[in-house]
């Protein structure tokens, strides 16, 4: 096989840290902390359990389509004290912001695996519907559009009519998002009555929006970028919060008012007990941006599969590896990669044989390996990724869905193009990011992540 070009950790940090002194300015240089909000986007109240799963299976696929088509070998890079509340919708994940000035609140999807930040703005051509009014540039007296020669727009976009314009995908292009390049002011809160407001942050202004769905309640009105990549939100203040951020997925079933907090740099709360910590893996040279990690092998009930060394790793094509990311939902196994989707399937079937249960072959589309669901049994499996040097066991909570109306469970895993450790697996862990060196994580009740 080919060998993988990378790019060293020392490379990318003077890259980051020479590109966010350029153009990003920040009251607090040393930390910060945004609410993360719950909300599900296929959320419907008039939709079945069942229904409900097959459109998060469906958001799965779709970001499984669009990882693949910009995992290619010809691709190109994609074109203090601070806290961020989070709040979950059983799935996803949104931050609360607020843009410009006068500022305008807006709630934005919590993304490990894109880049640019973006909302919509007008004017609209194609918008899909939101509750807050679209960000009008005009009426905000920080906002100015980012010159054609700056180097992130020569790096990443282009420039049309002396405008820094983005063009992106999601699943595969079925999902697009055309409009400005922009710099503005946001101002996210922190607490109950203070803010901590950000100058110059680069961000998209979507005036094409086509294909997104983001439920019924219509709450979320743009992403929030957190890749490696210089043009997200955290590559932005990558040198001021040295490299670090944190979060702490809340249970999808606890009350949606129930959030956590996304903490950077020095507010971060590293986990006292179970503390577990593996590599990130070198960024390949093409620019992914995906946070990459060593996993070995799975273990389904507590047997190993043992996988040859290799299997996931990323393979010659750009496709494959192993990457953790909260825009995906359910975790998918790289169905090329020594046939390791079938086999981690294979396993829990075997393990559920010996009980007898009654396999169900109407379950959520896209979830292969289902069965009738049983109030008294309770043996349910485990699964457990062996990364190097830490074992990220996901407790049976997590592992499977749980369809109480129709009555029968699946287990939570997708097929795959790589293998990601998604958002429904990542519920209840503190995963403390230090991206130059390692993931670190370890369990904890996230409803508890408080300031």
């Amino acid at each position: 096989m080919a060998k993988i070009q990378a790019i060293s950790l020392a490379t990318l940090f003077l890259y980051l840290t020479a590109i966010s002194q350029l153009h990003f300015t920040t009251s607090k240089p040393t930390g910060f902390t945004l609410k993360l909000i719950p909300r599900d986007p296929s959320f419907v109240e008039n939709i079945t359990e069942l229904e409900r799963i097959e459109k998060l299976v469906e958001f799965t696929k779709a970001r499984v389509h669009h990882f693949k088509s910009i995992s290619t070998k010809n691709a190109t890079m994609d074109p203090s004290n601070i806290r961020y509340h989070v709040s979950h919708d059983s799935s996803f994940y949104m931050v609360q912001a607020y843009l410009g000035a006068p500022p305008k609140e807006k709630m934005l999807l919590l993304d490990t695996g894109s880049s640019l930040t973006w909302t919509q703005c007008e004017p609209c051509t194609n918008c899909f519907p939101q509750q807050a009014p679209l960000f009008k540039p005009s009426d905000s007296s920080t906002y100015r559009n980012l010159p054609c020669e700056h180097p992130l727009c020569h790096r990443f976009y282009r420039c049309v009519n002396n405008q820094c314009v983005y063009d992106i995908s999601y699943g595969g292009g079925i999902s697009t998002t055309k409009g400005t390049v922009a710099l503005e002011r946001f101002t996210f809160p922190i607490g109950n009555h203070s803010v901590e407001p950000t100058d110059n942050v680069i961000f998209g202004c979507g005036h094409n929006n086509l294909n997104f769905r983001f439920g019924v309640n219509h709450y979320i009105t743009g992403i929030l970028g957190m890749n490696w990549s210089p043009t997200s939100l955290f590559g932005q203040v990558f040198h001021s919060v040295s490299g670090r951020f944190s979060y702490c997925l809340v249970y999808s079933s606890r009350p949606l008012t129930e959030t956590s907090l996304l903490r950077f740099g020095n507010d971060i709360v590293v986990p006292g007990h179970n503390v577990q910590r593996t590599s990130f893996l070198p960024q390949p040279a093409i620019g992914l941006f995906h946070y990459y990690l060593n996993l070995r092998d799975i273990s389904v009930g507590g047997q190993r599969l043992g996988f040859p060394p290799g299997t996931f790793s990323l393979r010659r094509d750009y496709t494959g590896g192993c990457f953790i990311d909260t825009g995906t939902v359910f975790s998918t196994i790289d169905q090329y990669a020594g046939n390791a989707y079938a086999r981690v399937i294979t396993a829990f079937a075997n393990y559920f044989s010996r009980f007898r249960l009654e396999r169900v072959h109407h379950g959520p589309s896209g979830l292969e390996l289902c069965y009738r669901y049983n109030r008294s049994f309770q043996q349910y499996a485990s699964m457990t990724f062996h990364f190097q040097g830490a074992d990220f066991t996901v407790e049976p909570t997590f592992v499977y869905f749980f369809g109480y109306q129709e009555r029968i469970f699946c287990v939570a895993l997708v097929r795959g193009y790589a293998t990601i450790l998604g958002a429904w697996q990542q519920q209840n862990t503190r995963f403390v990011y230090d991206v130059l060196h390692a993931l670190t994580f370890a369990p904890e009740d996230c409803s508890q992540d408080r300031e």
